[in-house]
């Protein structure tokens, strides 16, 4: 189900979502889902296949003890670096899914302003996006130095 929706283009997603009158803001969360999932996946797998880890199952620990306290540590700064940049894939994300679907938002107000070749409010648009991706970059780079510190 994932590779379906990381190969729909997210036109063609809103499109669907158009036809049974879905939400937008649902559209943009499948969009970036299979994105986060495949990489999450991954990092857990990885996480999953140390030593400690195969070592800690052979004990006999509980799957969530294993989980939260052996597997979550050193998966948490990739998944928090994860988070930050999906970020800005959701406003690009957000364009096409609400302006066919007709829903407010920032990408709806980017559309309009292109059209109407309004400059001032796509450069405060832009900035806006720029300064919320910097933002959410620097607090998953403040989250991981945190992270880091602790398990040190």
């Amino acid at each position: 189900m994932s590779g379906i929706f990381l190969c729909l283009p997210s036109a063609a997603l809103a499109l669907l979502f158009l036809f049974i009158d879905g939400p937008g803001p649902l559209a943009i969360g499948l969009m970036i889902f299979p994105r986060v999932f495949r990489y999450a996946h991954n990092v857990f797998l990885q996480a999953n296949s140390m030593a400690h880890i195969v070592a800690a199952k052979a004990r006999g620990l509980r799957a969530f003890r294993v989980f939260w306290w052996h597997i979550m540590p050193p998966a948490v700064p990739q998944i928090l670096a994860l988070a930050g940049v999906s970020v800005s894939t959701a406003f690009g994300v957000a364009i096409p899914i609400e302006v066919i679907c007709d829903s407010p938002g920032i990408g709806q107000l980017a559309w309009q302003a292109a059209l109407a070749r309004d400059l001032p409010l796509l450069v405060n648009l832009t900035l806006l996006v720029t300064l919320t991706t910097l933002l959410a970059n620097l607090s998953s780079d403040l989250a991981i130095m945190a992270c880091r510190a602790q398990q040190q």
